[in-house]
């Protein structure tokens, strides 16, 4: 006798081993994403990155990829816009007909490059120039405009030149507040040949002294990363665009904070003069005291200590005074004495919250000019 098998069992016999094949998949898929990804590149494979097994961190990124695009997309934006404020000099000469490329400046020619400042004309840059052989040179922008420097101007306390030429609403980089400049923070540099640079900040204010001054810059803004003046750009840039460090002859990276103070000088009277207090003094936050702090005292600050030459202590301060104001801004180990100084020209004066002997004191001192 015949059995018939109902349609039902034959189809669900076609359906069950797919179902199980899918499932298999399904299943090879996760584990792929769960052990492959996450135990030998480090990658999760969920749409998440979480940090929150790092000490002290409860981070936790969602949708990885779109992250990493958008940063990608960030960055090339800024490029861009960076690319804009740069500038590069070249020795002038004239131009010749005869040769195919004679009527062009090249990029093999390119001395070195720099970084506008100000929309009607000031620039700043690593390369050495001497105003007496000015008309030797020319300033390319980046539109292929061609300037000649009527000003060069060195900065004796950061060794850099600025530069003037005769133009007017250049692009122009925000200065970034150097102060919320933060270790592990992604910088770029750019360069007129084309190449662009990411690094991340290793050290905001390495020094190799103990000691600071009012009247000279002893911090580096240090990279992950090695940069070349004429190579890699004249400045470094956080990804919003703003200038976080100008790279000088040597490649150290000088601060923003830097050139404030001449760039204010500059506006204003064509000329630089640093503001000076004639003190020095130690970074008291980086000190661990032996004994209790006074009552109420901060813990950031400028300690007065003996000047290294053996001069006397100006404007009434002494030894062992703690500046912890000045003109309300907190004088802290990210917003030093001698950065927070150059937000005033010589001749104004400044209200100076001190300490002493454990009791608070307010003076104010007129700020002299950097001789």
């Amino acid at each position: 006798m015949e059995v018939t098998k109902p349609k039902n069992f034959t189809i669900a016999l076609l359906i069950v081993p797919a179902l199980l094949g899918l499932a298999g998949g399904v299943v090879g898929q996760i584990f792929a994403q769960s052990y492959f990804l996450e135990n030998f590149f480090g990658l999760p494979g969920y749409g998440e990155i979480d940090f929150s097994k790092t000490a002290g961190s409860n981070l936790v990124i969602s949708g990885p990829k779109k992250v990493i695009v958008q940063q990608n997309d960030k960055i090339a934006e800024t490029t861009n816009s960076i690319f804009s404020s740069l500038a590069g000099i070249y020795p002038k000469r004239e131009a010749d007909a005869k040769a195919t490329l004679g009527e062009y400046y090249k990029k093999s020619e390119l001395q070195g490059q720099a970084l506008i400042l100000s929309s009607d004309g000031w620039l700043v840059t690593s390369l050495a120039l001497d105003s007496s052989k000015l008309a030797d040179s020319v300033v390319v922008l980046s539109d292929k405009k061609i300037y000649s420097i009527s000003q060069a101007i060195q900065d004796k306390l950061t060794g850099l030149y600025f530069l003037k030429i005769d133009s007017k609403d250049l692009p122009v980089k925000n200065l970034a507040d150097y102060s919320l400049v933060q270790n592990g923070q992604l910088v770029l540099a750019t360069s007129l040949l084309g190449s662009s640079r990411l690094g991340s900040v290793i050290n905001t204010e390495q020094t190799k002294t103990e000691s600071f001054s009012t009247d000279r810059f002893d911090q580096e803004l240090v990279l992950d990363i090695v940069l070349r003046p004429n190579v890699d750009g004249p400045a470094v840039f956080d990804l919003a665009g703003e200038i976080i460090g100008i790279i000088d002859a040597n490649g150290k990276i000088l601060p923003s904070s830097q050139l404030a103070g001449a760039l204010s000088g500059l506006l204003l009277k064509q000329k630089i003069e640093r503001p000076s207090l004639g003190l020095e003094y130690v970074d008291y936050g980086s000190l661990t005291p032996i004994t209790p702090a006074v009552p109420g005292q901060p813990r950031e600050g400028a300690l007065i200590v003996k000047p290294s030459d053996a001069k006397e202590i100006k404007n009434g301060f002494k030894e062992g005074d703690l500046i912890t104001f000045l003109s309300g801004k907190p004088i802290t180990t990210a917003n030093s004495l001698n950065v927070a100084l150059q937000a005033f020209a010589p001749g104004e004066k400044v209200e100076v919250d001190y300490w002493r002997e454990g009791k608070e004191h307010q003076v104010s001192v007129r700020v002299d000019k950097l001789q």
